[in-house]
This record gives C-alpha cells, structure tokens and sequence, in this order.
C-alpha cells in the first residue's frame, strides 16, 4: 500500500510561497531588457489554465470506487 504522510496546510500554501518568491525574482530584475520572444512565450504561458490541484478527499473517493 502507498504510505504517503498525511495532508497538510503547509502543502497547501505552497502556492503562495512560490507566487511570493516569484515576485520578489520579478522585482529583482526590474530595469532589465528582455527579447520579443521571451515577452511572447511569457505571455502564452499566463492564457494557458493552470494545473488544478485535485484534493485529497476526491482522489480517495475515486480509489474507493474502483476498490469495489
């Protein structure tokens, strides 16, 4: 059986650290140029949809599904 620790906040509002930290790298780099083609793929990456976190609950009610 799979022995994976239990869910916890802290993974939860990992998100928010990486948004947090990704600003602060934005902010270090203020000033600098950047390419055409950089800004381009920049942006086509903030149109796609962003991964969804599926939660816990819901991946253990499709495993006891398929248990049956």
């Amino acid at each position: 059986m799979d022995q994976r620790q239990p869910f916890s906040a802290t993974d939860d509002n990992t998100w928010l650290s990486d948004l947090i930290a990704g600003f602060a790298r934005t902010e270090e780099l203020r000033g600098q140029s950047c390419s055409p083609a950089i800004i381009s793929a920049a942006k086509a990456r903030l149109e796609r949809p962003a991964n969804v976190r599926r939660s816990q609950t819901a991946h253990r009610a499709e495993l006891l599904e398929l248990s049956f």
